[in-house]
């Protein structure tokens, strides 16, 4: 290892080593290592592009003043065939308040290529900036970083890339991310994706935490990973306020993650916090709501969002363990978790299933907490619904004729349309799950989650104050539907049976008995729960898309005999409980998609 002190650098907190750093930098011309031994050395953008070692944190590279913009910056290897990693690792970065920490810089030579280094054991402190890549570059890592703010630092990490070149392929392993003020992590990539977070945690980053644009027409090539991160308190605004400015665009409310333009994001074996979408793509597996309260998940019409797994350490009391948030493709290719009421809806009552309350009177159900209920109408409704409003001190609203079965799947739905206030949020009193929440006002949502009774108790909708305080919201059309099986329940939400999927069911008839369709029919529920039921189609009817729908729970079976012609090509169709058919006629033949 070559000594920055001996080529003058002095380290006692007072001399400006930079000249002293930059030209140990290009003596030593990658030979070997440079060290900083013990002791606080004053920069002003030094120019690094060897390896680098100090002492932990006994050595500190510190801004020179306060006019200090950049403590240290790495370039591009001095080497320039050699594209292997290089090392710089086991100091403590102090940005003094006024200066970026590390800045990817090549003196203005080429500095989109300098990249390729690896991060190890650093301490990043009061910087505005920790890191910052201004022109792109690409394939670094951090490994056990700590990235500590301020109230000067807006971001840890700020990638921007250049046309030429792209500003991913980073990677996060074992960092922590605390007290930003703006993002944790901005990255404006245009298509190389492949920024990684791997064992991260995430802390008190008052504004967003993960911030992802992608910002060009092509895609990303590879996806953005945050695996296994702990986030915790992030995205409050609560210190410098909302709304923030981000390169210019002003955005009013903080998200944890904010991903726009990513075609593909993973979300796995990490913490589910708030999320907004836009245009992008995110599959969640394995994701845990059990610490951070109030998942919002905000998303435009052009973007999917699919959840496999979840758990939290609330989910497994007496009540429900299971929450599934049903995403699934749509004839147009979207995905949906929640649906949106169409134009002309009705607010109907499904009859046929165990519990179905239009929420158009407030009886049927006990009350408590202190917020006002009352009924109102809403033009996009035939039927008046419930609102809530002056939420000053959590309660419940318990619907009186419902008991549920224990062991069984429970399909439980609601619609939900926020009136004013930052959001509407309900969850189920017993089980602490996500029923429905929205912070778009205006727009009735339907809302659909899987839960199964491990032990005997009611269904309570329940209002938390800090959830909804300043808040007024309307529910309408609660409904309970019981499975013996999980797949049976998914299928279920899947076939877009309860109001607000891609077409809406403007006639919706339930029978227990053989039963012959008439025009209007465009959705028939099948109670097969006495035994078997036959469905005779009239093929030659008209033309008109419907579901028939088994809704018993006793194994029994629905049989679809067209009256001429064949479903699908065979004589007749049958439908197991649970589950149902999309029939379309050509007024010969019965196809089902």
């Amino acid at each position: 290892m070559f000594s920055v002190r001996w080529y003058g650098a002095l380290g006692n907190d007072s001399n400006n080593d930079t000249e002293a750093v930059n030209k140990a930098n290009l003596v030593l011309a990658e030979r070997g290592k440079l060290y900083f031994p013990r002791g606080i050395y004053r920069l002003d953008g030094a120019l690094i592009n060897n390896e680098v070692v100090g002492d932990g944190r006994t050595t500190t590279l510190k801004a020179w003043d306060s006019n200090t913009q950049v403590v240290f910056k790495v370039g591009r290897h001095i080497v320039s065939t050699d594209t292997g990693l290089r090392s710089i690792e086991n100091f403590v970065v102090d940005g003094s308040n006024v200066a970026i920490g590390l800045q990817f810089n090549n003196g203005g030579v080429n500095d989109m290529y300098a990249g390729r280094w690896r991060f190890r054991d650093i301490v990043f402190s009061q910087c505005i900036r920790s890191i910052d890549k201004p022109t792109g570059n690409s394939m670094n890592i951090f490994d056990g970083c700590a990235f500590i703010g301020s109230a000067s630092t807006d971001y840890h990490y700020y990638a921007q890339d250049l046309p030429a070149m792209h500003a991913g392929l980073d990677k996060f392993f074992n960092c922590r991310f605390f007290g930003s003020r703006k993002a944790a992590a901005y990255i404006n990539d245009t298509e190389g994706g492949g920024t990684r977070f791997q064992d991260c945690v995430f802390e008190y980053n008052y504004g967003f935490t993960i911030f992802i644009k992608k910002g060009g027409v092509k895609h990303h090539v590879l996806p953005v990973v945050i695996d296994n991160c702990w986030m915790e308190g992030n995205a409050s605004g609560s210190v410098n306020g909302f709304p923030v400015d981000i390169n210019g665009e002003i955005f009013t409310t903080p998200f944890d993650y904010y991903f726009e333009e990513c075609n593909a994001v993973k979300l796995q074996n990490t913490t589910m916090c708030r999320i907004k979408l836009v245009k992008s793509a995110v599959f969640a597996d394995t994701v845990s709501y059990g610490y951070q309260p109030g998942k919002v998940v905000e998303k435009d019409a052009d973007s999917l969002f699919v959840e496999k797994t979840k758990f939290g350490w609330n989910m497994t009391d007496s009540g429900a363990y299971l929450e599934d948030k049903i995403a699934y493709a749509s004839e147009t290719g979207g995905a949906r978790f929640r649906s949106t009421f169409p134009a002309g809806f009705t607010g109907k009552n499904i009859p046929g299933v165990l519990f179905a309350h239009k929420l158009d009177t407030l009886s049927g159900f006990t009350h408590g907490g202190a917020f006002d209920m009352s009924l109102q109408q809403d033009g996009e409704l035939t039927n008046s619904c419930i609102e809530i409003s002056n939420v000053t001190a959590s309660g419940y609203i318990t619907p009186t004729a419902y008991t549920p079965t224990v062991g069984k799947y429970i399909v439980a739905a609601i619609g939900m349309k926020l009136i004013s206030g930052p959001q509407a949020y309900m969850i189920d009193n017993n089980s602490s799950i996500l029923l429905a929440q929205t912070s778009t006002i205006g727009q009735w949502e339907y809302f659909y989650t899987i839960l199964k009774l491990q032990g005997a108790g009611t269904r309570t909708l329940y209002v938390d104050a800090a959830r909804n305080a300043g808040s007024t919201f309307r529910i309408s059309c609660l409904m309970y539907v019981e499975f013996n099986t999980h797949q049976a329940a998914v299928e279920f939400v899947k076939k877009n049976i309860f109001p607000g999927p891609l077409t809406f069911q403007n006639s919706i008839r339930t029978v227990t008995a053989n039963y012959s369709p008439v025009p209007d029919d465009e959705t028939i529920l099948v109670n097969t729960n006495s035994g078997n039921v036959t469905i005779s189609y009239n093929t030659t009817m008209n033309t008109k898309i419907r579901n028939i729908v088994n809704i018993g729970t006793s194994g029994n079976q629905v049989t679809v005999l067209p009256s001429s012609g064949t479903i699908n090509g065979s004589p007749s169709a049958v439908i197991a409980d649970g589950l149902s058919l999309r029939l379309q006629s050509n007024l010969t033949d019965i196809y089902s998609f």
